[in-house]
């Protein structure tokens, strides 16, 4: 790699398996929490000197298959790849640039290329080439998600504060032509790119200015948006999609509760009150039922081991946004989840199928789990005993 500075990383190997839903949930099973050391050893990936402008600017955003990180070091997005830190884009340090100050979501595929965002503007580095995606499109903008066919997923016409007439739309770079993936309304949120290039999130509906009309998931799929509708109610998001093209989120019912939903090619399954927040290649889904962490898997309900999701001082376990970071399931059935109060403290979690573990940090009682792969390998940011924040890996 060029320009690169070297720091300490290990990386460790893990394996993968597989399974698929069934339906609503029927069974609730308990699991333990383990506190032994046995668990994913965390590497701090932070070289010590590192530039930051805010505390909390340091972490790791997503890790791809062959354990390549990617993520951001104060006023710059980096690549860690086996030992080495590359610099990938600077970032915007002023109080007006609020996508580059906030912990906004940088992504890389199997390839090695990297999407995130760079003075407010969408980008796409590919070994050592920097292309601004924003520049074909709006306002400002920002890149999440990026697949192996090169399909770009991300959001633009964003403005420095948020405004109803300048929340943005999700937009699709396909084939480096930006497609706006909206409804005719005035608002949308990506949220989710599979390999084959589908896009879900939530987009709201055409309104008579200056009002905003009810929000609902969308799929699109060869140039196609589709309304994934609700139950009844005003409102749905959708969260994640798999290989195969299932959905998940949630929708609001006729009395407003808000229930977890899988989309499944035309058929709406209904798993009650809480939000599915992601889905697997096997169909297994990780998401809040009740205020619990759970997983849904062939018709059971697997209760995780955390409670008290969107209640009191917790936060909901996901919901749409640049900066909101929930919980992933690879497709060995492994998730990665975090239990986070409104103040911003997350503690950081690994579900085998099994065992509920804390992940470990780096002595300052704070963890936040970004992504993972389908080795198990997890990102995100840990506090130091000094309370610096620094980018982490948990390897298996």
């Amino acid at each position: 790699m060029k320009n690169a500075l070297v720091v300490f990383a290990g990386l460790l190997c893990a394996a993968c398996a597989s399974e698929s839903p069934d339906g609503p949930s029927r069974v609730v099973a308990d699991v333990a929490l383990a506190t032994n050391p046995a668990g994913p050893a965390v590497i701090d990936l932070w070289g010590p000197g590192a530039p930051q402008f805010d505390v909390r600017n340091v972490y790791a955003s997503a890790v791809n298959q062959a354990g390549v990180v990617v993520g951001r070091i104060g006023s710059q997005v980096v690549m860690w790849d086996h030992g080495t830190v590359t610099p990938i884009a600077p970032l915007c340090t002023t109080s007006l640039c609020f996508l580059d100050r906030g912990a906004f979501r940088v992504g890389v595929n199997s390839a090695g290329q990297v999407v995130g965002t760079s003075f407010q503007q969408a980008f796409e580095w590919d070994d050592g080439t920097l292309t601004n995606l924003g520049a074909l499109v709006d306002n400002a903008s920002y890149a999440s998600w990026i697949n192996d066919a090169n399909d770009v997923l991300g959001a633009m016409h964003l403005c420095n504060i948020a405004v109803p007439e300048c929340e943005g739309r999700a937009v699709l770079w396909h084939h480096g032509s930006p497609i706006p993936l909206t409804f005719g309304g005035i608002t949308s949120t990506p949220a989710g790119l599979n390999a084959a290039g589908q896009a879900v999130g939530e987009a709201s509906l055409p309104a008579p200015p200056p009002g905003r009309g009810d929000v609902h998931a969308f799929l699109w799929q060869d140039g196609t948006m589709t309304d994934l509708g609700t139950l009844g109610g005003h409102s749905s998001s959708a969260m994640g999609i798999n290989a195969q093209g299932q959905v998940v989120g949630f929708a609001a019912t006729a009395d407003d509760a808000l229930h977890a939903v899988l989309w499944n090619h035309g058929t709406t399954m209904d798993f009650g009150e809480g939000r599915a927040c992601a889905i697997n290649s096997a169909g297994q889904i990780v998401g809040e039922s009740e205020g619990h962490a759970v997983v849904w898997d062939h018709g059971k309900k697997i209760d995780i081991g955390l409670s008290g999701y969107g209640t009191g001082s917790i936060n909901p376990l996901c919901g749409p946004g640049p900066f909101v970071h929930g919980p992933t399931i690879n497709a060995a059935g492994d998730v990665a989840l975090n239990y986070c109060t409104h103040d911003g403290v997350c503690s950081a979690y690994l579900w085998d199928g099994s065992a509920l573990t804390k992940l470990a940090d780096l002595g300052g009682d704070e963890a936040t789990a970004f992504g993972m792969n389908a080795r198990g390998w997890i990102v995100g940011q840990s506090a130091t005993a000094s309370g610096e924040f620094h980018a982490v890996l948990w390897s298996r």
